[in-house]
């Protein structure tokens, strides 16, 4: 399967909105395991292979059982998942078949029997990033297999099958947070010119996604190249004391590996 387009890059803006609406989720206080599970039941519903194999590995990651996952597409006929996660199941099988449930009044009560109202709507919303997901990977031919989780990549090498199709190795956080550090207080003491106000923009984005508790490698290294882009149209701007936008290109080309 050939990827259509990349979509990270004709639209960087379509990406940050998803990443805002996904940065909501995974900080709105439900229960990891549980995000991981609806994910993975939205994204079987839907066909979704890039994201069932990013999601997967997560939930693998996060301590999720080899047993419920296998089982997870009939977990209707199965003892492994709690009255909450049943629950929060049909709510989001309900939600990606709208067309055909037009989400039931039993299915919403049982709901509300596990979740507050705004739990309800987080839940709710996490079924939309996920639906949103799915059909941008499924439009676009998003190519499944190369994914890992960050906890998985601290601290390597970059592996050899991941330099071969161009994906970026395994990033420093802490660099990362230093380098938005940075870059915020000097644009802090500048004024407004269009190609700043950008640049702050995706700076805060960034800042959003390595706040998440435990951020996915992919939304780092996306938002990083997304600031690391937008940079690069701004080269001839100075930041402060004379440091130019071009210096901080060359230093998330160091943060990303890249040559």
């Amino acid at each position: 399967m050939q990827p259509r387009l990349d979509y990270t890059k004709v639209s960087p803006g379509a990406r940050k909105a998803m990443l805002g609406l996904e940065a909501h989720v995974a900080q709105c206080g439900l229960e990891h395991a549980l995000i991981h599970l609806i994910k993975m039941r939205a994204s079987q519903i839907n066909g979704c292979a890039y994201c069932l194999d990013m999601h997967s590995k997560d939930a693998r990651a996060g301590g999720e059982t080899e047993q419920r996952l296998y089982a997870l597409n009939a977990w209707h006929e199965t003892p492994f998942y709690t009255e909450r996660e049943r629950a929060a199941l049909a709510w989001t099988e309900a939600l990606t078949l709208v067309a055909e449930t037009h989400v039931p009044d039993d299915v919403f009560q049982a709901a509300r029997a596990q979740f507050s109202e705004q739990e309800l709507v987080d839940l709710t919303l996490a079924v939309v990033a996920i639906n949103g997901w799915n059909r941008i990977a499924v439009g676009f031919r998003t190519e499944p297999g190369t994914y890992q989780p960050m906890s998985r990549l601290q601290g390597q090498s970059i592996p050899a099958h991941l330099a071969q199709t161009g994906n970026l190795g395994p990033l420093d956080l802490e660099a990362v947070s230093r380098l938005v550090d940075d870059i915020s207080r000097s644009l802090s003491v500048q004024g407004g010119s269009p190609a700043l106000e950008e640049i702050r923009a995706e700076v805060e984005t960034l800042r959003t996604v390595i706040s998440t508790p435990r951020p996915k490698h992919s939304w780092v290294s996306d938002s990083l190249t997304s600031l690391k882009h937008t940079l690069e149209g701004a080269t001839g701007e100075v930041i402060v004391d004379g440091i130019k936008a071009g210096q901080y290109v060359e230093a998330i080309g160091r943060i990303l590996g890249l040559k």
